[in-house]
């Protein structure tokens, strides 16, 4: 009878640790990187959207912690804005750095970015992409904001990788 539970107590172990390891899951708010969504989310520069400029998504995730990898929670949005990439980028550099953010420069981009440009304040990233027009993979945007030029902004807790 004792090795009939000691067996069963075994087998309950080695589910709930498989279950563990296989399947991520979400952790308390600042479980990694400091910040859940919706603090970052409160932030000022989480709206900060370039005059004229029209919100087309909102994008970003809880932070998450898994067994082979852990996510920081993420926060942003693509626009559509009626000016061209070299206006958007000078506005924001200029913004950003009033507000105390230091400059980056070129931070890596995707195959649908033209371009990835980062600034840093304390352990927050914010990442301002222009994306490629016309691509298949941006935006649906709607008629009337055809030819303007598309973006990406996230706010993203800067974590050293462990």
């Amino acid at each position: 009878m004792r090795r009939r539970w000691a067996i069963a107590l075994l087998g309950f172990g080695v589910a709930l640790l498989v279950t563990g390891a296989v399947f991520p899951h979400v952790r308390t708010a600042t479980a990694f990187g400091g910040y859940s969504r919706e603090q970052l989310r409160a932030l000022p520069e989480a709206g900060m959207v370039y005059p004229g400029g029209t919100v087309l998504a909102h994008y970003g995730h809880e932070a998450r912690v898994g067994a082979l990898r852990a996510q920081v929670a993420t926060d942003g949005f693509g626009a559509a804005i009626p000016a061209d990439s070299a206006a958007i980028e000078v506005w924001y550099d200029t913004t950003l750095r009033a507000r105390g953010w230091v400059p980056l420069g070129n931070v890596g981009g995707t195959t649908a970015e033209v371009r990835a440009d980062g600034w840093k304040r304390g352990t927050l990233l914010f990442r301002l992409s222009i994306r490629w027009p016309d691509d298949p993979r941006n935006v649906r945007t709607p008629t009337a904001l055809t030819g303007q030029t598309l973006i990406d902004v996230f706010l993203i807790p800067d974590t050293p990788p462990r």
